[in-house]
């Protein structure tokens, strides 16, 4: 009885630190992108100087671009926990949708900084692409064992 009750309680909680990762991890660099610009955006500018985004005036434009995106992955994350989308057994579309955003900014960031010729940069945020793929792979087949049973 106390084993099964486990099992449910660990059910329920195994996506919640995923949840916690997007969230931590897109939410601050997402605020200050957009709304900390006067320390940021030089910031920026200084690390791509010698790129060819800064060549074709683009560092503003993407700066901002992925601002707009990693906030948008957190509020899809939010809207997910408040549809209580990890609870066994629940459909996982905004969910799915922020694992996919977040893959899709890692490898985002991972090009701009190979741009740079940051390899070890590069290296970590394909690492995080690869995870957030996985996750969702993860996922994914957990809802299609679910729909089965």
């Amino acid at each position: 009885m106390l084993a099964q009750r486990i099992n449910k309680l660990l059910d329920v909680l195994a996506l919640l630190p995923i949840y916690a990762v997007i969230i931590y991890t897109f939410w601050l660099p997402g605020y200050e992108k957009l709304f900390d610009r006067d320390r940021t955006v030089p910031y920026y500018a200084g690390v791509f100087e010698d790129s060819i985004l800064n060549r074709l005036n683009l560092t503003n434009i993407l700066i901002t671009s992925m601002g707009v995106l990693e906030l948008v992955i957190v509020v899809v994350a939010v809207v997910s926990l408040v549809r209580r989308e990890f609870v066994p057994g629940a459909s996982l579309p905004f969910f799915k949708l922020a694992l996919f955003l977040s893959a899709t900014a890692f490898a985002m960031l991972g090009f701009g900084l190979r741009l740079i010729q940051n390899h070890a940069g590069t290296a970590n945020q394909f690492y995080y692409f690869g995870f957030a793929v996985f996750f969702l792979a993860l996922v994914q087949y957990r809802e299609s064992r679910a729909a089965k049973a």
